[in-house]
Protein backbone atom coordinates (compact mmCIF):
# COMPACT_ATOMS: atom_id res chain seq x y z
CA UNK A 1 0.00 0.00 0.00
CA UNK A 2 1.28 3.54 -0.60
CA UNK A 3 -0.44 6.62 1.12
CA UNK A 4 0.94 10.14 0.93
CA UNK A 5 1.10 11.12 4.96
CA UNK A 6 0.59 8.42 7.38
CA UNK A 7 0.15 4.44 7.12
CA UNK A 8 -3.99 3.86 6.88
CA UNK A 9 -3.94 -0.26 7.87
CA UNK A 10 -6.58 -2.19 9.56
CA UNK A 11 -3.96 -4.41 10.40
CA UNK A 12 -2.24 -3.59 14.06
CA UNK A 13 1.47 -4.93 12.87
CA UNK A 14 2.40 -2.37 9.86
CA UNK A 15 5.45 -0.01 9.58
CA UNK A 16 5.72 3.07 7.55
CA UNK A 17 8.62 3.34 5.73
CA UNK A 18 8.87 6.24 3.52
CA UNK A 19 5.02 6.37 2.92
CA UNK A 20 4.95 2.56 2.40
CA UNK A 21 3.59 0.17 4.53
CA UNK A 22 5.71 -2.76 5.04
CA UNK A 23 4.02 -6.37 7.38
CA UNK A 24 6.02 -6.78 10.21
CA UNK A 25 6.68 -9.79 11.41
CA UNK A 26 3.82 -11.99 12.35
CA UNK A 27 4.31 -12.61 15.61
CA UNK A 28 5.08 -8.85 15.98
CA UNK A 29 2.23 -6.12 17.44
CA UNK A 30 4.43 -3.35 16.66
CA UNK A 31 7.60 -3.11 14.78
CA UNK A 32 10.66 -0.98 13.78
CA UNK A 33 11.41 -3.02 10.80
CA UNK A 34 11.17 -6.14 8.67
CA UNK A 35 11.80 -8.92 9.87
CA UNK A 36 11.71 -11.24 12.71
CA UNK A 37 14.18 -9.44 15.14
CA UNK A 38 12.85 -5.94 14.91
CA UNK A 39 9.52 -6.52 17.10
CA UNK A 40 9.10 -3.89 19.82
CA UNK A 41 5.31 -5.78 21.44
CA UNK A 42 4.09 -8.73 20.76
CA UNK A 43 1.00 -10.29 19.90
CA UNK A 44 -1.21 -11.53 23.01
CA UNK A 45 0.55 -14.47 24.92
CA UNK A 46 4.51 -13.67 23.70
CA UNK A 47 6.64 -12.43 25.54
CA UNK A 48 9.75 -9.78 23.97
CA UNK A 49 13.14 -10.64 24.21
CA UNK A 50 15.72 -9.05 22.02
CA UNK A 51 13.24 -8.02 19.38
CA UNK A 52 11.94 -11.14 18.93
CA UNK A 53 8.44 -12.65 20.56
CA UNK A 54 8.55 -16.21 21.69
CA UNK A 55 6.04 -18.19 23.40
CA UNK A 56 7.86 -17.80 26.89
CA UNK A 57 11.11 -16.96 28.07
CA UNK A 58 14.13 -18.21 27.14
CA UNK A 59 15.98 -20.87 29.32
CA UNK A 60 18.05 -18.58 31.91
CA UNK A 61 15.60 -15.96 32.14
CA UNK A 62 12.40 -14.70 33.47
CA UNK A 63 9.23 -12.46 32.79
CA UNK A 64 9.28 -9.25 34.40
CA UNK A 65 7.07 -6.36 33.61
CA UNK A 66 8.91 -3.40 32.80
CA UNK A 67 6.40 -0.18 34.30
Amino acid sequence: FLYTNNVTSLEPAVLDVGNMCHQCDESCLQCTGAGIASCTACQNNMVLHNGQCLLRCPTGTFFSIIA
